[in-house]
Protein backbone atom coordinates (compact mmCIF):
# COMPACT_ATOMS: atom_id res chain seq x y z
CA UNK A 1 0.00 0.00 0.00
CA UNK A 2 1.31 3.50 -0.61
CA UNK A 3 -1.66 5.62 -0.41
CA UNK A 4 -5.25 6.41 0.50
CA UNK A 5 -6.38 4.97 -2.79
CA UNK A 6 -4.60 1.36 -1.76
CA UNK A 7 -6.31 1.62 1.90
CA UNK A 8 -9.98 2.09 0.32
CA UNK A 9 -9.50 -0.90 -2.25
CA UNK A 10 -8.05 -2.98 1.02
CA UNK A 11 -11.17 -1.83 3.06
CA UNK A 12 -13.62 -2.75 0.53
CA UNK A 13 -11.97 -5.73 -0.21
CA UNK A 14 -12.20 -7.10 3.21
CA UNK A 15 -15.60 -5.46 3.95
CA UNK A 16 -16.61 -8.18 1.81
CA UNK A 17 -15.27 -11.25 3.42
CA UNK A 18 -17.96 -13.29 5.19
CA UNK A 19 -17.23 -13.26 8.79
CA UNK A 20 -16.29 -9.53 9.20
CA UNK A 21 -17.62 -7.60 11.28
CA UNK A 22 -16.31 -4.52 10.91
CA UNK A 23 -12.84 -2.95 9.01
CA UNK A 24 -11.34 -0.43 12.00
CA UNK A 25 -8.33 1.10 10.24
CA UNK A 26 -6.05 0.32 7.15
CA UNK A 27 -3.12 2.54 6.96
CA UNK A 28 -0.49 2.56 4.16
CA UNK A 29 1.79 4.04 6.74
CA UNK A 30 1.76 1.53 9.17
CA UNK A 31 1.21 -0.74 6.49
CA UNK A 32 -1.68 -2.50 8.85
CA UNK A 33 -5.29 -3.40 8.73
CA UNK A 34 -7.10 -4.26 11.69
CA UNK A 35 -10.38 -5.82 11.13
CA UNK A 36 -12.87 -7.18 14.00
CA UNK A 37 -14.25 -10.81 13.09
CA UNK A 38 -16.92 -12.93 14.35
CA UNK A 39 -16.17 -14.75 17.80
CA UNK A 40 -15.45 -18.01 16.71
CA UNK A 41 -14.48 -17.50 12.89
CA UNK A 42 -11.22 -18.09 11.58
CA UNK A 43 -11.27 -16.45 8.50
CA UNK A 44 -7.71 -15.63 7.98
CA UNK A 45 -7.40 -17.37 4.81
CA UNK A 46 -10.43 -15.58 3.07
CA UNK A 47 -8.65 -12.41 4.42
CA UNK A 48 -5.69 -13.11 2.71
CA UNK A 49 -7.24 -14.07 0.21
CA UNK A 50 -9.21 -10.63 -0.69
CA UNK A 51 -6.34 -8.81 -0.28
CA UNK A 52 -3.67 -10.90 -2.46
CA UNK A 53 -6.79 -10.64 -5.29
CA UNK A 54 -6.69 -6.99 -5.30
CA UNK A 55 -2.54 -7.53 -5.82
CA UNK A 56 -1.24 -6.46 -2.24
CA UNK A 57 1.03 -8.74 0.03
CA UNK A 58 -0.73 -10.17 3.63
CA UNK A 59 0.08 -12.26 6.01
CA UNK A 60 -2.53 -12.27 9.18
CA UNK A 61 -1.50 -11.90 13.07
CA UNK A 62 -4.65 -12.85 15.35
CA UNK A 63 -5.18 -10.43 18.22
CA UNK A 64 -7.88 -11.04 20.66
CA UNK A 65 -9.72 -8.25 21.83
CA UNK A 66 -10.39 -7.52 25.54
CA UNK A 67 -13.04 -5.50 26.68
CA UNK A 68 -12.75 -2.71 28.50
CA UNK A 69 -15.61 -0.35 29.84
CA UNK A 70 -15.26 3.45 28.96
CA UNK A 71 -14.66 4.00 32.78
CA UNK A 72 -11.57 1.32 32.54
CA UNK A 73 -10.26 2.94 29.84
CA UNK A 74 -10.14 6.14 30.87
CA UNK A 75 -8.84 4.91 34.12
CA UNK A 76 -5.51 2.99 32.80
CA UNK A 77 -5.31 4.46 29.66
CA UNK A 78 -2.82 7.26 28.63
CA UNK A 79 -4.38 10.13 26.40
CA UNK A 80 -1.46 8.75 23.69
CA UNK A 81 -2.79 5.14 24.02
CA UNK A 82 -6.72 6.40 23.61
CA UNK A 83 -5.79 7.97 20.62
CA UNK A 84 -4.25 4.87 18.92
CA UNK A 85 -6.80 2.78 20.26
CA UNK A 86 -9.21 0.89 18.22
CA UNK A 87 -12.16 1.38 20.06
CA UNK A 88 -13.43 4.76 19.07
CA UNK A 89 -15.15 6.80 20.91
CA UNK A 90 -19.11 8.25 19.67
CA UNK A 91 -18.66 11.86 18.50
CA UNK A 92 -22.28 12.48 20.88
CA UNK A 93 -21.72 10.02 23.92
CA UNK A 94 -24.69 9.75 25.74
CA UNK A 95 -23.34 9.09 29.25
CA UNK A 96 -21.30 10.93 31.52
CA UNK A 97 -18.42 8.43 31.79
CA UNK A 98 -18.56 8.21 27.99
CA UNK A 99 -18.12 11.28 27.46
CA UNK A 100 -15.61 11.31 30.05
CA UNK A 101 -13.26 8.56 28.94
CA UNK A 102 -13.65 9.87 25.10
CA UNK A 103 -11.76 13.26 26.26
CA UNK A 104 -9.39 11.70 28.45
CA UNK A 105 -10.75 13.60 31.72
Amino acid sequence: MTCGGCENDITTALSGVDGVKKVIKVSHKDAMALVAVEKGNDISMALTKAITNKGYKAEITPIVAKTATTETMSKTCTAKERASCAISCPSKSKTTKSKKACSGH
